[in-house]
Parts: structure tokens; C-alpha cells; sequence
């Protein structure tokens, strides 16, 4: 019963969700729109093929468990039958007859054991297998929307920097170039600081293609056209870290605990249990109760009449079936083996990537912070170094080196808040905890 009420209720929540995102995802094909986070997640879930083909699937596999309960019930026929007979004699004569019959016969299962009940909960556990197997792939897709829409803020940003340093590239050229034709510097000063600012308009334009680049995968992961013209907005809750990382064990166990592959496979194993019970209850007998209820006429012409009725009970008791079970038998334990073989591969796989991603976070973390003092120290050294040049008192290299600084404490600032959500986004799925309200 909790499985149906899990299933009436997700039929209720697609339902609301889809004339929701239905409403949004028509209006952002319409004029731009600025796409939140959440907003990105909805249109991806909506438009993602691949969840609606589980959806079907999951569908399907509900009306199995229906058809597997069928066998709990009685089974009517209707039956009608009308012959003629025409039988000639050797020695002459010849008779005519001809019948007709009606009738209903009842058939219904009473006892096998068990049979019935472990077939039906063999489809119950495929059914929460798909159920397992669609939240993993929901997870996997809200990750790919995260980091996607992470990584064309990060490209944004990176275009905004690069309009910024281009600016300042552009500014100290015309200093130099003021100072040559006064004959303050040498001409290898000019030439070195117009080199600096046509490297920083260079560095503009591949900014801003890698953004348009970002923002076309983004589209197209939410099965938009590329050419679509959106914006982007960091959610300012999401550099609130609530992730308990002193405990790496309690973190695996989470991951182990909650990730939907590993309850898949799971279900995938107690399904080939049962279909091996009922297997084994299939060789013991079956009782069945019958019912005929009949109506015949003889010649149609009234002649005979009969009315008839029986019922009884029938036992089936399995005698040889050609090894036909024996055989299948050993096909459900080794399919049994062979998933638990997969399971334990999965756990391994999964244990890997919960240390890998702890890894990439704690160093992600550190690098945020270090990044933010190495942009605030380079910032007022280039700011120094440019009232120094811009008096006279300061070199054109020490400028030149000054600025390459800043942009590199500038992008590596930006590069590493985006590699830190990112990375907290990626432990949070590999140990099962990243879904769609993380971002409402």
C-alpha cells in the first residue's frame, strides 16, 4: 500500500509540475528573462526526454503489478456453440439434427502456496527499481544543470573582468603613448604597453565566445534553442555552506545510504528473489474452484431441452515439465549473483567518487579563500604600481607585471568561487543529497 500511495502521489506532483513548468518554459521562449538556478532545474526536468521515458516506464510497470494481482480474481467464459448433423444410414434413411449450446464457466485460483503473491511482489520490486532508477537520473540531471549554469556565470563574470582589464590595458596605452611623444620614455615602452592592450582586447573576445559558448550548452541541456538570449543570477543562499565535513565515514555511509543506484540494484535482486520463490512454489499443487452452468437445445425445434450445472474442486499437482524449471531455477540465482556483483562494483565506485569529490571540495574551499586575499593584495599592488607609473616615478614593467597579476588574481577569484559551488555540488551528489529544493 505505501508503494501505490508513493506512485498516486508522484501521478499528483507530475501533474502540478508539468502545467507549471509548462507556463514558464513558454514564457522564456518568448522576450529575455532573467533564468534562476531553480527555474533552470524546472525547464531541464520538463523537457529532459530521458525522464519522460521513465516516467512511461514507470507507468507501465504500475499496470504489471495490476495484471500480476489479476490472478487473485476469477476468471469468467462465455461459451456458444451450434452445429449441424446430417447422418445417412447404409440401409437407408437419414437423420438430421441440429444443436445449440450455451453456458458460463468459472475458473477461480484458490490456493498455490504462495505462487501468485511472489509474483506479484517480483513487479512491485521492478516497479520501485524504476521508481530508484528515475531519481537517479533526476539527480544526475539537476548536477548537469548546476554545473552548467554555474559555469556561464563563471564566463560572465570572466567577460565582465575582461571588460575591466581591457579598460585599464587601454588607459595605461595612452599614458605610455602620451609619455613617448613627450619624450619621457623610450619607444620600447610604448610598444610593450600597446602589446599588453591589444592582449587584453584579445583576451575580451575570447571571453566573451567562451560565454556564449556556455550559455548555448546550457540552453541546449534544457532542450532550448542555443541562440536563445537569457541571463544568469548567483542565488546569494547558495554560499551558505551547510556540509559537515569532519566526518568523512559518516559522509560514504550517507553516500551508500542514499544513493538511488544502490537501492535500484537492491530491488533488482529481491525481484529475482521472489520470481525464484515463486519458481519454487510453481511445483506445488494448485486447488481451483470450477463452475459450469449450461443450456442446450436439440433440433431447435423444442424437440430436447436440457439445462446443466456442476461444480468442483480441481487439483493440479506438477509431475515432469522437461527440466523446464530446474533450468530456470538456476537462471533467477545466477541473475541473483550477477547483480549482487554489480552492487558490490556500484559500492566501490560510488566509495571512489564520494573521495574524490570530498577531496575536490576541501581544496575547492581553501582555494576560495585564498583566492579572495590574493585579488585584494594584487589589486593595491597594481594600484600602487599605476600611481607610480602614471608620476613618473615608477617603471613600465613593474606596471606591466603589476596589471598581468591583477587579471590573473582577478580570474582565478572568479574561476575559484564557481570550482567551489561546483565541487560542493558534485559532493552533494555523490553522497546523495543534491535535489531540486536544495534550489528553491
Amino acid at each position: 500500500m505505501i508503494l501505490f500511495r508513493f506512485i498516486n502521489m508522484f501521478k499528483i506532483f507530475f501533474i502540478i509540475f508539468m502545467i507549471s513548468s509548462y507556463a514558464f518554459a513558454d514564457e522564456i521562449k518568448g522576450e529575455t528573462k532573467e533564468l534562476s538556478l531553480s527555474e533552470a532545474i524546472v525547464v531541464a526536468i520538463k523537457n529532459n526526454p530521458s525522464l519522460k521515458q521513465l516516467y512511461h516506464t514507470k507507468m507501465s510497470s504500475e499496470a504489471s503489478v495490476g495484471m500480476a494481482k489479476s490472478d487473485n480474481y476469477p476468471s469468467l467464459d462465455f461459451n456458444a456453440s451450434s452445429n449441424l448433423s446430417d447422418t445417412k444410414n447404409i440401409g437407408g434413411g437419414e437423420s438430421v439434427s441440429k444443436n445449440a449450446n450455451v453456458g458460463i464457466a468459472l475458473n477461480w485460483l484458490l490456493y498455490d502456496f504462495g505462487a501468485t503473491n511472489a509474483n506479484i511482489n517480483a513487479t512491485k520490486q521492478t516497479l520501485e527499481a524504476v521508481n530508484f532508477e528515475y531519481n537517479a537520473k533526476l539527480s544526475d540531471l539537476v548536477f548537469n544543470v548546476v554545473d552548467a549554469y554555474y559555469y556561464l556565470l563563471k564566463t560572465s563574470e570572466q567577460v565582465d573582468a575582461s571588460e575591466i582589464n581591457y579598460k585599464k590595458s587601454e588607459l595605461s596605452f595612452e599614458i605610455a603613448k602620451n609619455k613617448y611623444e613627450l619624450g619621457l620614455v623610450a619607444l620600447n615602452d610604448k610598444l610593450q604597453m600597446e602589446t599588453s592592450y591589444l592582449k587584453s582586447e584579445i583576451d575580451k573576445n575570447k571571453a566573451i565566445n567562451d560565454e556564449k559558448i556556455a550559455k548555448g550548452k546550457l540552453l541546449l541541456l534544457l532542450n532550448l534553442e542555443p541562440n536563445k538570449d537569457i541571463g544568469v543570477a548567483l542565488p546569494k543562499s547558495e554560499l551558505e555552506d551547510n556540509i559537515d565535513e569532519s566526518d568523512f565515514l559518516k559522509l560514504m555511509e550517507n553516500a551508500i545510504n542514499n544513493r538511488k543506484e544502490i537501492a535500484s540494484k537492491m530491488a533488482e535482486i529481491s525481484r529475482y528473489k521472489y520470481e525464484r520463490e515463486a519458481l519454487d512454489k510453481k511445483d506445488l499443487p494448485k486447488i481451483s474452484l470450477t463452475s459450469d452452468i449450461g443450456s442446450g437445445i436439440k433440433n431447435l425445434d423444442g424437440e430436447t431441452k436440457n439445462y446443466s450445472g456442476a461444480v468442483g474442486l480441481k487439483l493440479s499437482v506438477p509431475i515432469f515439465t522437461g527440466y523446464n524449471s530446474t533450468y530456470s531455477k538456476v537462471q533467477k540465482q545466477e541473475q541473483i549473483n550477477r547483480v549482487k556483483e554489480e552492487l558490490n562494483e556500484l559500492e566501490a565506485s560510488i566509495k571512489e567518487s564520494v573521495w574524490s569529490a570530498y577531496q575536490e571540495y576541501k581544496t575547492s574551499k581553501l582555494n576560495y579563500d585564498v583566492s579572495n586575499r590574493l585579488f585584494v593584495s594584487a589589486e593595491q599592488n597594481e594600484k600602487v604600481a599605476f600611481g607610480a607609473y602614471q608620476s613618473g616615478k615608477g617603471s613600465m614593467l613593474n606596471l606591466i607585471t603589476a596589471q598581468n597579476d591583477l587579471i590573473d588574481a582577478r580570474n582565478e577569484k572568479t574561476a575559484s568561487l564557481y570550482n567551489y559551488l561546483i565541487s560542493r555540488s558534485k559532493l552533494l551528489k555523490e553522497i546523495g543529497f543534491l535535489n531540486m529544493e536544495r534550489f528553491d
